[in-house]
């Protein structure tokens, strides 16, 4: 009987959901709302990037990302498990065996072939032990899904302007934010970074939300490119304050490329 309880199991994967907290990315492009669900629920993040806790499963995640004017984004995540370490079968191998045994003592103690049908009960009692263990540490490893969600989007925005090709020279591409994007009047969102620019040397990323230049409020990729244009003619740094997800944070645009 014990052996036909674990030949079941090995029919679906095993183990326990989870509360994971993911973060939900999607490169190039404005903020989008996502959409995430698996066999046990729903989540939403309202606007890219950004944070949500969901429940997992032995299920892959669904993920989908929309704006009004494009196209949902699909992405599907597999859930995974940290590998087994064989200790729960060998536990589990030791106390079938054991149990075995000593059901099987008054088959020892006759020999002959009863002494060969007591031994043959304590290896079955070893393999079903192993399976057992096997399977219950199997069930105590927790499924989870990667921490960092990136979806592909092709996010095609308006031929580039002044401000754009002032933000190039330092290795970023910006937008000013429109309504609907849940930021601030006058800020200015990076929707790229050249790897090996000064923004990406400096710490910016793209996603994030420049909302003050040099402790002045944004007013508009005009104010971004005056003030580039202004460290790039006096060889200054420019202090940038941004929003990145729910964090406020500053990183200084060095004219020589160095934070």
């Amino acid at each position: 009987m014990v052996v036909a309880v674990v030949s079941g199991c090995g029919s679906a994967p095993l183990g326990h959901s989870i509360e994971q907290a993911l973060r939900v990315e999607v490169p190039g492009c404005p903020p989008m709302r996502c959409e995430l669900h698996n066999d046990i629920g729903q989540w939403v993040v309202v606007a890219t990037p950004g944070a949500v806790t969901v429940r997992t499963s032995a299920r892959p995640l669904e993920v989908s990302c929309r704006r009004p004017d494009q196209p949902a984004a699909l992405a599907r995540l597999a859930s995974a498990q940290p590998a087994p370490t064989g200790s729960g079968a060998v536990a589990g191998a030791a106390v079938g065996a054991g149990v075995a045994a000593a059901v099987a003592a008054p088959a020892f103690a006759f020999g002959g072939p009863f002494g060969f049908l007591g031994a043959t009960l304590v290896v079955i009692g070893g393999v079903g032990g192993a399976g057992v263990g096997r399977a219950t540490e199997d069930a105590a490893r927790p499924f989870a899904y990667p921490s960092v969600i990136q979806v592909e989007m092709a996010c095609p925005g308006p031929p580039p302007e002044a401000a754009d090709l002032a933000a190039a020279r330092w290795g970023l591409a910006v937008r000013g934010a429109q309504p609907g994007d849940g930021a601030p009047e006058g800020a200015v969102w990076v929707t790229a970074v050249d790897p090996g620019g000064r923004a990406a040397a400096a710490g910016l990323r793209s996603g994030d939300l420049l909302v003050a230049v040099d402790g002045r409020p944004m007013t508009g990729t005009l104010a971004l490119q005056d003030a580039l244009q202004r460290a790039r003619r006096d060889a200054a740094a420019v202090t940038l304050s941004l929003r990145r997800g729910d964090t406020l944070t500053r990183l200084v645009l060095g004219a020589d490329g160095r934070p």
